[in-house]
């Protein structure tokens, strides 16, 4: 695939790591170990993600470039190039970092060079390329990967067709109306741009409905409501979330909010609730900023909510409306307060207006700050006064486990 972007042409050890990329994908041997394919799939997802991050260290081994001193920035700086060295490699983190041209915070990594390098603009297409390039038989592991999350399959189909007994209702009401997620290739694309794969399609039984040419993504919803976005626009002046008629919003998701000791985020819109439960953690909807009387009603003194609203005045003011009104209720929450930007740029979600905006630049920092924040919430839930009843706040379930931080450490 031929490259159109701009490079340095000063950065040699850049020119190298594109030439050892190319010779992977040519399948021309190279001192580049793969990863074994059996170690591959016997890690989840995100495993397989810091497998395949990691890799950007051997190709920086490979070009024989210096790990302990900065190196010549690769990026154009607007219409010059830089002459003195300002990245440096983070072999850690498996990511680089240019003090010149990149805001704190800010890094690459081997999806975003191999999207440079290969003209590649979504992650997805940026790991199945990885896959290709650093694991065992990934050419063919990469396909099947390909098929199974473009094109429906009879078994998807079959099970996306049994709903479950609490959804008969739902079923039974709409399904003359709307159609699987995998019946329109549209659909699928706008699911693949926001992040959401199959697999939460499937676990929240998303459907597809199409009225006069405007295609519209339906989320199931608490007592029977479903929100409706609409992702292609056809005829007439149809709005951009339409409701039905004389039906009350509700939460979406609203069961984990009765679970016994579970700390819950708490977020405005169904589809960035689908990508915090991806991520692993607990999470409801509000199907707007302004319908969280549902949300106060259902919370109970064993809840422990985090507000995490959008980062903009509208968001941030109905997110201090809900944590007071859940604080008169007695019930203890955490509200996450983004940091004023120009004074603290160590938060990755405050650089964007929703958590979906901030999934969708880099699923791995948006994990991370996620998970910040729920540090940040179950130390204050170790903290809070008695209550009537005696809870023991340790026994809130507590997706950190699965950082390694458990603990509430970093």
């Amino acid at each position: 695939m031929k490259n159109n972007n701009k490079y340095n042409p000063n950065s040699k050890w850049f020119q190298k790591l594109i030439d050892l990329l190319n010779d992977l994908a040519q399948g021309k041997p190279t001192n580049i170990g793969k990863i074994p394919k059996e170690k591959f799939l016997n890690c989840n997802r995100e495993e397989q993600t810091q497998l395949l991050k990691k890799m950007l260290g051997s190709l920086i081994r490979e070009a024989q470039v210096s790990r302990y001193g900065n190196i010549l920035c690769f990026l154009p700086h607007g219409e010059t190039f830089e002459k003195r060295p300002s990245m440096e490699f983070d072999e850690e983190n498996s990511n680089l970092h240019c003090w010149a041209c990149m805001e704190l915070g800010k890094t690459k990594d081997i999806f975003d060079i191999i999207g440079y390098v290969f003209n590649m603009n979504s992650f997805m297409q940026q790991k199945l390329k990885a896959i290709e390039l650093f694991v065992e038989d990934g050419v063919s592991l990469a396909n099947e990967m390909r098929v199974n999350s473009s094109k429906r399959n009879t078994g998807y189909q079959k099970k996306m067709e049994r709903p479950a007994s609490t959804e008969k209702a739902f079923a039974s009401t709409t399904g003359r109306y709307y159609k699987l997620v995998t019946d329109d290739q549209d659909c699928l694309r706008f699911l693949e741009q926001r992040g959401i794969t199959l697999e939460s399609a499937e676990k929240f039984k998303l459907k597809f409905w199409e009225y006069q040419g405007n295609k519209y993504l339906v989320i199931p919803c608490d007592t029977q409501f479903y929100t409706r976005r609409k992702f292609k626009t056809g005829q007439g002046d149809y709005p951009k979330y339409w409701k039905k008629k004389d039906t009350p919003v509700s939460l979406f998701n609203g069961n984990r909010l009765v679970e016994d000791n579970a700390i819950v985020f708490v977020v405005e819109s169904a589809l960035d609730a689908i990508i915090m439960e991806q991520i692993g953690f607990p999470c409801v909807a509000l199907n707007g900023k302004d319908h969280y009387k549902s949300l106060i009603e259902s919370c109970s003194w064993d809840t422990f909510p985090i507000i995490l609203m959008d980062n903009d005045p509208a968001g941030l003011t109905a997110g201090l409306r809900i944590a007071t009104e859940l604080r008169k209720k007695g019930v203890h929450c955490y509200l996450h307060r983004y940091p004023q930007k120009g004074i603290i740029d160590a938060d990755f979600l405050s650089k964007f207006k929703d958590l979906g905006e901030a999934y969708v630049e880099d699923p791995t920092q948006t994990m991370e700050a996620v998970a910040q924040i729920y540090d940040s919430a179950y130390a204050v839930s170790l903290i809070q006064p008695a209550k009537e009843k005696s809870i023991d706040m340790t026994s809130f379930s507590n997706p950190l486990e699965k950082f390694g931080r458990a603990d509430g450490r970093n």
